[in-house]
């Protein structure tokens, strides 16, 4: 059951970006969507199996804010705006 919540969260972040975008705008950000759904399914699956349910959802989201933060010093979009230029 864990490791399907773990999947859903990143197939999760893919469909908000694509609703948003579309498909083109949500393969040019994949990798940051790729990195903020791993990064929640990850700390997300082991704080609930070896830590305890408090705070699942809220470290998991810190982390994963924090994970995308990295990304973006080494990694820049092909767009920067969502939808400018287009």
């Amino acid at each position: 059951m864990v490791l399907l919540l773990g999947l859903l969260a990143v197939w999760y972040v893919r469909a908000h970006v694509a609703a948003l975008v579309g498909w083109r705008g949500m393969i040019e950000v994949w990798p940051a969507c790729l990195v903020c759904g791993a990064s929640f399914a990850a700390v997300q699956f082991y704080v609930s199996n070896y830590r305890g349910p408090e705070l699942v959802d809220i470290a998991a989201g810190l982390v994963s804010m924090g994970s995308l933060i990295l990304l973006l010093r080494f990694w820049k979009p092909p767009h920067w705006a969502l939808g400018v230029g287009r």
